[in-house]
């Protein structure tokens, strides 16, 4: 007959053959059926709370809510309200539903209004919510595009003025931008956002976003950065994007040496742990510092907001290089070493080049 033994949690007999050590215990079934890990931090527990379709531990529970239409979980850093009302949207609902007209300084829902009832449309609305995506407007040739979103500060009490500066500079023949508001940047934070551009494409919109520098728009704190989205096509399997979190993972210092700056809750670093699980699309976070969720672009979300055309540049030259390293060398092969010298034997990456002699 075989063994019954003691859950360690609730003191039921159980069959030994049912039973799951953890840390040194031994819980029954039952029990183990509230033992979940914690999607934001990573640790696990039997007093996690189900919010949307992720699990959260007590003390991460506190910061998220669900969407109140479609029950997804959503940080309260990344949560939109409608004025005048409690509930809580995520960024694709809330964007499905309403938009923001800075002339009036109020949103509007779209599902009664075909314009901002205030002024009913007659002024262009060109500083936009968080929440606001247009359809994208590809510019250049090829398969491969890269979108850019860079946090920086206008560094005048009036933004708009800054923001139409912006435009003139940068939107003078195409529209290449558009500027969003982000509330985590402060009463001066402006968001300037690309649409999917090609690598000469973006060469130029950066030699631009350089110049900006001569009309008050700054870096901003530390806080503020550079994040670069690719076409996921650039990645051609599983196992070429299990080689590049591998080198994130490895090599965690100079990632931080190459974005100017430590990792944050809003550009987690890789760890080896997660490869697979990343790879197989499990237990995906929105801030790590290599973001896949996204259907159709990788977003790289490390980088400091610098301004400095070298700066810019060499971002991109980072993304392309790793990308093309990590398909050609196998896993064992990967290292920081082998990446410089790939690096400084190539023709392409002259930005990049300049920047690693810093080291």
């Amino acid at each position: 007959m075989e063994e019954k033994i003691t859950c360690t949690r609730c003191d039921r007999k159980f069959l030994s053959s049912e039973a799951t050590p953890v840390d040194g215990n031994i819980y029954c079934p039952n029990c183990m059926s509230m033992y979940h890990e914690c999607e934001f931090c990573g640790d696990s527990s039997f007093d996690c709370e189900a919010i949307g379709d992720y699990w959260y531990c007590e003390h991460c529970a506190e910061n998220f809510t669900e969407c109140s239409v479609c029950g997804c979980s959503i940080h309260y850093d990344d949560t939109y309200r409608f004025h005048g009302s409690d509930e809580s949207y995520c960024d694709s609902c809330y964007n499905e539903r309403f938009r923001y007209c800075e002339e009036c300084d109020q949103d509007w829902d779209m599902r009664e209004h075909t314009n901002c009832p205030i002024c009913n449309g007659h002024k262009k609305c060109k500083f936009f919510n968080y929440s606001y995506k247009p359809n994208p407007i590809f510019y250049g040739e090829g398969d491969i595009f890269y979108g850019f979103e860079i946090e920086c500060d206008t560094c005048r009490s009036d933004r708009l003025i800054s923001i139409q500066d912006v435009y003139t500079k940068i939107n003078k023949e195409e529209d290449l931008i558009y500027i969003k508001k982000d509330g985590s940047l402060g009463a001066c934070g402006i968001e300037i956002v690309s649409h999917p551009l090609d690598y000469k494409y973006s060469i130029d919109l950066l030699s631009k976003i350089n110049l900006l520098q001569n009309l008050s728009i700054k870096n901003g704190t530390n806080g503020y950065g550079v994040h670069i989205h690719v076409t996921k096509k650039a990645i051609k399997d599983k196992i070429h994007l299990s080689k590049l979190l591998y080198f994130f993972a490895k090599n965690n210092k100079f990632i931080e040496f190459i974005a100017e700056r430590e990792a944050t809750r809003y550009c987690l670093t890789e760890k080896n742990s997660n490869i697979i699980q990343k790879v197989e699309h499990l237990n995906l976070k929105r801030y790590d510092a290599v973001n896949i969720i996204n259907k159709n672009t990788i977003e790289f979300r490390m980088f400091k907001t610098n301004l400095d055309k070298l700066n810019l540049i060499k971002n991109i030259q980072f993304i392309i290089s790793i990308i093309e390293y990590t398909d050609k060398v196998s896993l064992l092969g990967l290292n920081k070493n082998g990446f410089t010298k790939y690096v400084n034997e190539s023709t392409e990456f002259k930005e990049l080049q300049k920047f690693l002699k810093t080291t």
